[in-house]
């Protein structure tokens, strides 16, 4: 099971061909322990106390990852489409245009995350956190979830 990049060129920026190999490899490495276990790679972040991992363009779609800490992960232009995303923090990641149609977030995090442009068509909600994150342009989201990310903005600029 291999790192597909989604058809992005996310990582050849000007570099030498044995650098894009290596992040590629990297990139692979850690999706693929993501996605056979999820407590090893939670376990993994803990110990190593690595926080910002880049996994743009990432093809995580169907995958079953409940209960992953993707905090603060680079995950701008995945596809996580029809995935089991039940339980998964997803605060402060970059999902800048990621794919999400189809799929469970029950219960997943998204605080401070960036999801401008994502599309969250047909997805399954239901006790997410949206506190503060950025939902510019996304596609799909539920007029419930507006309307509360709506009233906490206005709450937040009051007390101020």
């Amino acid at each position: 099971m291999g790192l597909v990049l989604c058809g992005q060129d996310n990582y050849k920026r000007g570099g030498d061909i044995k650098m894009v190999v290596s992040r590629v490899s990297y990139k692979e490495e850690i999706v693929k322990m993501l996605m056979n276990d999820v407590e090893q790679f939670n376990g993994w972040r803990r110990r190593s106390n690595v926080m910002k991992l880049d996994l743009a363009g990432a093809c995580l779609s169907f995958a079953n990852i409940a209960g992953a800490d993707l905090s603060e992960v680079e995950l701008g232009g995945a596809d996580l489409s029809y995935a089991d995303l039940s339980r998964v923090n997803f605060s402060k990641a970059n999902l800048k245009k990621a794919n999400f149609r189809g799929a469970n977030l029950s219960e997943a995090n998204f605080t401070e995350a960036c999801l401008y442009q994502a599309d969250f068509s047909g997805c399954i909600f239901k006790g997410n956190s949206f506190h503060e994150a950025n939902l510019w342009n996304a596609k799909g989201v539920p007029s419930e979830i507006i309307s509360r990310y709506i009233e906490e903005f206005q709450s937040s600029l009051r007390s101020e």
